[in-house]
């Protein structure tokens, strides 16, 4: 083939690539991922979730090591509760063994508890053992469910103690941060030491956690934090508002797309509950909001290794097949030219 054909097989390359990876991009990053360890021997994500003998797991993560996250046996165990219901009865004992180990791992105070986080988390300046508004928020609901259940008063018990953690601040040992006209944020990176990151899921995750006791419990006190909590979003969420790009993650201006459609979930949720003119305005400014192709953010700094890698692996395999496609037309056409001088 002459120069000219590899510069047509070249750019038909480029082109492809660019749309494949835009088209494919969350399979190519598997591949990526997967490519990743096999030459280093190490996964590139280290966010992996194994469960032990009793359904309660615990997590693998590159600087921490192998460890029980609250928040992770609550998400466990709302699995198992959700396939229960579902009709799926071999789930109910793991769902009542991350039940029991939340009721036991906490640190209690003089009124209230607080799950309790057993390692460091440098990103936010965390020292174990530190707690989190929003593992405390979805155990609430992890509490009622198991309480619906089997009627054991202890899930009760242990949601109530959770549940003064609201009205305790930071820097007692709690997880809120209160304001009497701004209303109380709930935070989900809680330490007398640490950041104050504010994160925006967290807040609304323990939102939706206190309102589910109310719901099951009537407690006043709940319907209060609820109220408190509200207030606390309706004055704040337009910090969190991007004008040039996703929502953003936490008050330090971190942007994850990841959360952007966590946060559209959660106001979603919220609206059902309360329906807020402002959160409304924002549930449908962030909708309507369309995340960049990943040519686009290859070519906007800063550029990704990761995503880098995703549109070169494309690129091989792109290359590759145009590269057959050509040569097989070649050939074809030799052959054809041929037995026609013949």
């Amino acid at each position: 083939m002459s120069k000219k054909q590899y510069l047509i097989i070249f750019l038909v390359s480029l082109i492809s690539a660019s749309v494949f990876s835009n088209l494919a991009e969350k399979k190519v990053r598997s591949w990526v991922e997967v490519l990743y360890e096999l030459v280093t021997g190490q996964p590139m994500v280290y966010d992996i979730t194994q469960t032990d003998e009793k359904g309660i797991p615990y997590i693998i993560e590159a600087k921490i090591g192998k460890q029980r996250n609250p928040m992770t046996v609550c998400n466990k165990a709302l699995s198992y509760h959700d396939k229960f219901i579902h009709g799926d009865s071999s789930q109910l004992n793991y769902f009542l063994n991350c039940a029991d180990w939340l009721t036991e791992n906490v640190i209690r105070g003089d009124s209230f508890s607080v799950l309790k986080y057993d390692y460091d988390w440098a990103i936010y300046h965390m020292t174990a053992p530190w707690r989190s508004g929003l593992a405390n928020g979805v155990s609430l609901q992890v509490f009622v469910r198991a309480h619906e259940i089997t009627r054991d008063e202890k899930y009760l018990t242990a949601a109530r103690q959770i549940l003064n953690s609201f009205y305790v601040e930071v820097r007692d040992g709690g997880v809120s941060y209160k304001s009497e006209h701004d209303g109380w944020w709930f935070e989900e990176f809680s330490d007398e030491g640490g950041y104050e990151s504010r994160v925006l899921n967290g807040h609304m995750f323990a939102l939706l956690g206190i309102h589910e006791h109310f719901v099951y419990t009537k407690d006043s006190a709940s319907l209060y934090l609820y109220d408190q909590g509200l207030l606390a979003l309706r004055n704040n969420i337009a910090k969190y508002d991007n004008p040039d790009g996703p929502s953003f993650y936490d008050r330090r201006g971190t942007v994850n797309i990841k959360y952007h459609y966590i946060h559209i979930d959660l106001l979603s949720r919220l609206l059902k509950i309360s329906n807020d003119a402002i959160l409304e305005s924002y549930y449908e400014k962030w909708k309507a909001y369309e995340y960049p192709s990943l040519t686009t953010r290859l070519i906007t700094p800063p550029m990704k290794p990761i995503e880098l890698a995703i549109w070169l692996l494309s690129f091989v395999m792109t290359s590759a097949i145009v590269f057959v496609a050509f040569y097989v037309f070649h050939r074809v056409n030799q052959r054809k030219q041929s037995a026609g001088g013949a």
